[in-house]
């Protein structure tokens, strides 16, 4: 049996993520492999790749803000001048 799809205006296109930062809450990575991807993404230089950088650092700082990780993400963030 196949599923029907309802009169929804989204049934059967792809899912793309969305920008509500729904990804900051289910996120299953903990502080260092944010801290790592956020390191990576703030040193491009594509200005697009670089804020998203400084947000997941930013969200590092969050979750984990008086942690050795927490305070290397701020640093990183300072440097580059991304807040912090």
């Amino acid at each position: 049996m196949t599923r029907r799809c309802s009169s929804s205006p989204t049934c059967g296109k792809p899912t793309r993520p969305n920008s509500s930062g729904s990804w900051k809450r289910r996120s299953g990575l903990d502080p260092e492999d944010l801290y790592y991807l956020g390191f990576h993404f703030a040193e491009q230089p594509d200005t697009r790749r670089r804020e998203f950088g400084g947000k997941v650092l930013q969200l590092v700082v969050k979750r984990s803000p008086k942690g050795k990780t927490g305070q290397a993400a701020k640093s990183k963030l300072k440097r580059e001048g991304l807040g912090g």
